[in-house]
């Protein structure tokens, strides 16, 4: 997708202009969840993702979910993370881990990586934060660095940005990316769309994300990932404290592959 193609995007995200009733939140927006990782720049997912700016609501959250990877049916992921949230600044960790289950048994584990994040909120709409990230696997393993940025100035809408660094025995990653969102709210429903472009190895990407509220208990998330050639569609629902997760994310050539989770959190569920 050209430039020109996403600025017209972006345009016409930001020309929505009316104030969606909550804000989004689509736990398990990875590569794997309700949003082929779309949104994530733009601080969707709670969860140590690629920007680390993110707040969520006062008080402790946890959550965890599992999946099989595209292709690979004989191997499980759960990734999990646990949150505390204050109004001015949070703290959270996640662990994210590969399995070969062997004899309806866990088997050994072919990855694993543990990440931390802290965000602070710097003024009203502002909020910058910082994450770190080990990863090892046989053969290989790494650590990095990641820095983000997200800027709200009004409900309906908002910018993100953030910046990554990677250092494994095949050498140095960095990555880069902006996103825009906005939305709109009528009748207790809500509508947000958003558009991220990221840089890494030498090109450019660019993916896309939509959530429809359609009660305080009930939310539905596409994304579409236009270089991956990959399509997400996933639901979150609630009740109390606890929230579920269901998503269906679908390669052009891979097939498609489902993710469940839960999450749990200390107050009242009252929207995404």
């Amino acid at each position: 997708m050209t430039p020109r193609v996403f600025a017209a995007c972006v345009w016409g995200i930001t020309a929505l202009g009316t104030p969606a009733s909550t804000e989004s939140r689509v736990p398990f927006a990875g590569v794997y969840g309700g949003t082929a990782g779309a949104g994530s720049v733009l601080g969707w997912d709670r969860s140590v993702g690629e920007n680390p700016a993110v707040l969520g609501r006062p008080g402790w959250s946890v959550a965890v979910a599992g999946y099989a990877p595209f292709g690979l049916a004989d191997l499980r992921r759960v990734d999990a993370s646990a949150a505390w949230d204050r109004e001015r600044w949070g703290l959270s960790a996640s662990y994210g881990g590969t399995f070969a289950p062997e004899a309806g048994r866990t088997g050994e584990v072919a990855d694993a990586a543990l990440g931390f994040q802290s965000a602070m909120k710097l003024r009203q709409g502002l909020t910058a934060g910082i994450a770190g990230l080990y990863q090892a696997a046989p053969g290989n393993s790494g650590a990095g660095i990641s820095g983000g940025l997200l800027w709200r100035p009004r409900p309906w809408g908002g910018l993100g940005g953030f910046w990554s660094a990677e250092e494994t025995r095949w050498g140095r990653e960095a990555r880069a990316g902006i996103g825009v969102d906005g939305g709109f709210g009528f009748s207790g429903m809500a509508v947000r769309l958003g558009a991220e472009a990221l840089h890494g190895g030498a090109r450019w990407e660019t993916r896309f994300a939509a959530g429809l509220q359609l009660h305080a208990l009930l939310s539905l998330y596409l994304g579409w990932d236009p270089p991956r050639r990959t399509a997400a569609l996933g639901a979150r629902f609630g009740i109390g404290g606890w929230e579920g997760y269901s998503a269906m994310r679908r390669h052009a050539a891979l097939g498609g592959t489902s993710v469940q989770g839960i999450r749990w959190r200390d107050a009242p569920v009252a929207g995404p």
